[in-house]
């Protein structure tokens, strides 16, 4: 699928700004599926493996066929949200029917029977999560769809991921003190602090969650402009590996997540085990710490990248996200130091600002996509590029975090080890890998992003031709 050639035109009115209500409502629904989600992928390892001794490589292949699962329903939930017609709309009855859902089982894969085997808790995690996921999925996909139609201007996108990415990022920011709050002394145990936390947790992206269905306004709910509905999803998925700027993202962000999420959970070990010598309790709230600097840093990257993405262009802000990468990557070979704890914070400040600008980029990128398919095909199919942009990122992360498990057990790790003390051999290879590994992904994604071909002056061409097609009739 060749890019357009549009006749150059004088006419190009400006675009209408989205109300504010309206990008943090939307903000606020990421933040909830972000937040519910982001629970799972924060206390997986360190409750499954380190406060009830489930093998790494146990919860790995849960976190793994977790991703998988919600791999394969998001491109299937978007093509659904595509071709729903209701009079509420083609998003807002998947968000509404979910949320219930959403909560039950976020909370509930907390909420174990004690006293379970080893595999008891394998399965309950499996079983549970899954069907968490499920009801994730009803509820993201549609919440992408809505931000990626709130706009068609490809500058005004990049505002409206930026709001939407703050408020997102700034809701969920406590998930990072999730672990230490139940390791801390209000709580008789860390089970009691583990139940009680996750049930406030739960109520309260739930509470968020809600606020899209009441403040926010659907836009093109029916095909106009004489543009066809989603086609069958195997045609579909067909006419979108001819989209040459989708499949460079789309490999892109695989790259990326999969080399980043292969040694992603190797940074609570370290603190753990090389910085604290073992002493969980002094490593969760240093952990505590550093995903704070990591929100800081991903609300400070909207502010950052949403201006290089204007006065530079997404593709070269991008390739700074990749370079800023790197140089995290470098400074982990040198500031994890048990006399100095903090300096580590260096890392998830700079993994921050890489991640967000990614985030934010890339997500303003796919709706200039679905513009351009628009253009080329006549579907109207925003959410399945939704679903399919997350089926890509769940991609690369089912596989990094599928074989993080058996790379830890690899080098030779051990939670049961006395006193909880390891190898210099098993923290070495800890140290090199997690710096390497995601440095290689990101020069790796350098390449990719070097081949994106939309531009701003193509985008506003396009969106100048789609007004012209929905207004001729």
């Amino acid at each position: 699928m060749n890019p357009p050639t549009l006749q150059p035109t004088s006419e190009n009115p400006r675009p209408k700004r989205v109300p504010l209500r309206e990008r943090i409502a939307i903000g606020l629904g990421e933040g909830a599926a972000i937040a519910s989600a982001g629970s799972l992928n924060t206390l997986a390892f360190p409750v499954y493996n380190v406060m009830l001794g489930v093998s790494p490589s146990l919860v790995s292949l849960v976190v793994f066929i977790q991703r998988l699962f919600d791999a394969v329903t998001d491109p299937l939930i978007g093509q659904w949200s595509d071709k729903t017609r209701t009079r509420w709309g083609r998003r807002k009855p998947y968000l509404l029917g979910s949320l219930p859902f959403l909560f039950l089982f976020g909370v509930g894969v907390w909420w174990f029977p004690p006293g379970l085997s080893e595999m008891g808790y394998f399965w309950w995690l499996l079983i549970v999560s899954l069907l968490f996921f499920l009801a994730h999925s009803f509820y993201n996909v549609p919440i992408w769809a809505l931000r990626m139609e709130a706009t068609n201007d490809y500058n005004e996108r990049t505002r409206v991921v930026a709001v939407v990415q703050l408020v997102a990022y700034a809701a969920s920011i406590g998930l990072q003190w999730l672990f230490p709050i139940i390791q801390s002394r209000l709580f008789s145990t860390p089970l009691d602090g583990l139940r009680i936390t996750t049930l406030g947790w739960g109520i309260f992206f739930t509470a968020i969650g809600v606020l899209p269905l009441l403040w926010v306004r659907e836009r093109r709910v029916a095909s106009t402009g004489g543009a066809k509905t989603a086609p069958a999803f195997v045609d579909g998925m067909r006419l979108l590996l001819k989209n040459r700027p989708f499949v460079t993202l789309v490999v892109m962000r695989i790259v990326w997540s999969f080399c980043y999420l292969l040694v992603a959970i190797f940074n609570i070990y370290m603190n753990i085990y090389l910085v604290y010598g073992g002493d969980v309790k002094a490593a969760a709230v240093m952990q505590g710490w550093g995903g704070t600097a990591y929100q800081v840093a991903v609300l400070l990257s909207v502010f950052l990248f949403g201006r290089l993405a204007i006065r530079l262009g997404k593709r070269q802000a991008m390739m700074i996200c990749a370079v800023v990468l790197c140089m995290g990557c470098g400074l982990k070979l040198v500031v994890y130091q048990p006399s100095l704890p903090w300096l580590q914070l260096v890392v998830p400040f700079l993994n921050g600002i890489s991640l967000g600008g990614l985030m934010l980029v890339g997500n303003s990128m796919v709706a200039d996509i679905a513009a351009y398919d628009e253009y080329m095909t006549g579907h109207k199919r925003e959410a399945l590029f939704a679903g399919l942009l997350a089926w890509c990122d769940k991609l690369g992360n089912s596989m990094g975090t599928l074989l993080s498990g058996f790379i830890l057990a690899w080098i030779g790790f051990n939670a049961k080890a006395p006193g909880g003390v390891q190898s210099e051999m098993t923290l070495s290879l800890m140290r090199w890998l997690y710096a390497g590994i995601p440095a290689l992904g990101a020069v790796a994604a350098m390449i990719c992003i070097a081949r994106y071909s939309l531009s701003e002056e193509l985008s506003t061409k396009i969106r100048i031709e789609l007004e012209r097609r929905d207004s001729a009739i």
